[in-house]
């Protein structure tokens, strides 16, 4: 294993559990959604594990940033602890609707929105 990519992988398992915290996810809920175990996810966190390239996409669309940032960019952790602190809760359901949401392309995105405007529109009528 070279040196850039032990460096790049400390710079993930870095990541995972900053990014995680601040979208208010569980581990175990980050593993429902990408279909494995929690202590599979655990090993992404600490280091131990490498996930491939169809779990860091999934993992990226989670969290709402590029796979550079998820990767390669170290996250300050002074500031996200500040920013989860300041965060309001989301219901369980509301973490539902966001992970979904993340985890869409760009066209499915754009069908819910229309999807739930038309359906929100008829419920204000």
């Amino acid at each position: 294993m070279s040196i850039e990519k032990k460096a790049d992988k400390s710079v993930l398992s870095t990541n995972l559990p900053i990014l995680r915290r601040l979208c208010g996810f569980t581990q175990q809920g980050v593993a429902d959604i990408l279909n494995i175990n929690r202590t599979t996810y655990t090993k992404y966190e600490s280091g131990s594990s490498e996930p491939n390239l169809d779990t860091l996409i999934k993992i990226a669309q989670i969290y709402g940033v590029s796979l550079d940032t998820l990767a390669k960019v170290r996250l300050d952790v002074d500031f996200a602890e500040k920013a989860i602190d300041q965060s309001p809760e989301l219901s369980g359901d509301e973490l539902k609707m966001v992970i979904m949401f993340r985890s869409m392309n760009v066209d499915k995105r754009d069908r819910f929105l229309d999807k739930l405007s038309a359906s929100v529109n008829k419920t204000k009528k």
